[in-house]
């Protein structure tokens, strides 16, 4: 059932992007970080745990893409907007796009980019061995450039599948 707050008696608004991803992801036990800039906005997931990623560390961005305003956003509902979810993976100083959403119903969306990151963590997490630091904390071993799960976009979700004419 898709999470609405009231606004203004008893008219319903649409959950932020945000909060349904942040709700799709306590399925998986991840814990995402909202940032924002220059107005847009979007979550970072630490692959190795659950605080914020350490420098250089490889960390996974979501966001609602909107193709239409070239913006990024999470903070605001995907309903009425054409904007699809979209995963970048930075290591080594190198981000590139590792999933193009499908449009569809913000629910359904939001649900398989939550289950897409869900997997890739685990790919990256079972593909680094675990050490133990001079407090005993086990942590991932880091590696100059940890072997990433492949993922190829469905055909009909190429970046450039979302721009229509006018």
């Amino acid at each position: 059932m898709p999470e609405h707050r009231a606004v203004q008696g008893n008219s319903p608004r649409p959950a932020s992007a945000r909060k349904r991803m942040t709700q799709a992801f306590t399925r998986y036990n991840i814990t995402a970080h909202a940032d924002r800039d220059a107005g847009n906005s979007w979550l970072q997931v630490n692959i190795h745990g659950h605080g914020l990623p350490d420098a250089g560390a490889p960390v996974l961005t979501t966001y609602v893409y909107d193709f239409r305003d070239d913006t990024t956003f999470v903070d605001q509902p995907m309903e009425h907007r054409p904007g699809t979810w979209r995963v970048t993976v930075a290591t080594g100083g190198q981000e590139r796009i590792v999933f193009y959403g499908q449009r569809s119903d913000p629910q359904t969306a939001t649900t398989q980019c939550a289950a897409f990151i869900a997997g890739y963590c685990s790919a990256l997490r079972a593909a680094a061995p675990e050490v133990s630091d001079e407090s005993g904390r086990t942590r991932p071993e880091p590696r100059p450039s940890p072997r990433e799960p492949s993922y190829s976009p469905p055909l009909n979700s190429s970046p450039y599948s979302e721009r229509t004419s006018s």
